[in-house]
C-alpha cells in the first residue's frame, strides 16, 4: 500500500482547521503521518515553528520509531499544556517550565537515542509511561555523553 495524498485543496484545509488532530496511515507495516491540523501545532506547543521539521519528527516515511513519536506527541504534549507550577519526572519535581522548554527542544536525534537505549535494556520496565517520560526529559543532557562513551569505547577496541 502507498502514502494517501489529499489534493492540495485538501490537505489545506485540514492543515488549516482549528481542531487538534493528527492523521496517521499504516505503510508497509510503518505508521506515517499524513496530516497535522493547525490545532495540533497550537496544543503541542509547536505554533510558529517550521512545520516541515515537525512533520520530520512525528512521521518521516523511513521513521522506524513512530509509536515512540506518537507517545512524544500524546505524553509530552501533557507536560507542554500541565498548568500546574511544577511537574514530577522520575521521583523528581520540576519547574513546569522547564519541563516545557525541555520537551519543546526534542528532535528526531532524541527519540531515535532513546529508541537505542531501550533496545538496549534488559530490565523490565513496570511503568513503562513514566519511564519515557523521563528518558525523553533526560535525553538532551545525556545523549552527548552516551555517544561519546559508545565511540571511546570502539575506538579502544580498535586500537587493541
Amino acid at each position: 500500500m502507498e502514502k494517501y495524498r489529499y489534493s492540495d485543496e485538501e490537505l489545506k484545509l485540514l492543515e488549516n482547521s482549528p481542531i487538534p488532530f493528527a492523521i496517521y496511515q499504516s505503510v508497509d507495516k510503518r505508521v506515517v503521518t499524513i496530516v497535522l491540523s493547525e490545532g495540533f501545532f497550537e496544543l503541542s506547543g509547536y505554533k510558529g515553528m517550521d512545520k516541515n521539521e515537525i512533520y520530520a519528527i512525528f512521521g518521516n516515511d523511513d521513521n522506524k520509531c513512530a509509536g515512540l513519536r506518537r507517545f512524544c506527541s500524546d505524553s509530552c504534549t501533557g507536560g507542554i499544556l500541565c498548568r500546574n507550577k511544577t511537574i514530577w519526572i522520575s521521583k523528581n519535581e520540576y519547574p513546569a517550565s522547564l519541563v516545557k522548554s525541555k520537551f519543546l527542544k526534542l528532535n528526531n536525534m532524541h527519540v531515535e537515542y532513546v529508541m537505542d537505549c531501550m533496545k538496549e535494556n534488559t530490565t523490565k520496565v513496570r511503568n513503562i509511561k513514566n519511564y519515557l517520560l523521563s528518558a525523553l526529559f533526560n535525553a538532551p543532557t545525556t545523549m552527548g555523553s552516551y555517544y561519546q562513551s559508545e565511540v571511546n569505547c570502539d575506538f579502544a577496541y580498535r586500537n587493541c
